[in-house]
């Protein structure tokens, strides 16, 4: 357990949009995760293996209340 990993951050952001469509609340959610495209080692297994961490990444979704 001697491995060691430098110190990073990550910027995430998101944002998200409530509304109503046809009478029913909606949300729409956008989420960008690694905002810069940076390229880190997110953890270290405990046999001693990297892990990359994610690339820049788009999530979105939408919700509707019925």
């Amino acid at each position: 357990n001697a491995q060691e990993l430098d110190a990073w951050t990550r910027i995430d952001a998101g944002a998200r949009y409530a509304t109503k469509i046809e009478g029913r609340p909606t949300t729409f959610r956008a989420t960008v995760q690694n905002v810069f495209d940076r390229e880190y080692w997110s953890g270290v297994a405990s046999y001693g293996a990297f892990s990359p961490g994610s690339p820049r990444t788009l999530q979105l979704s939408a919700t509707v209340d019925f």
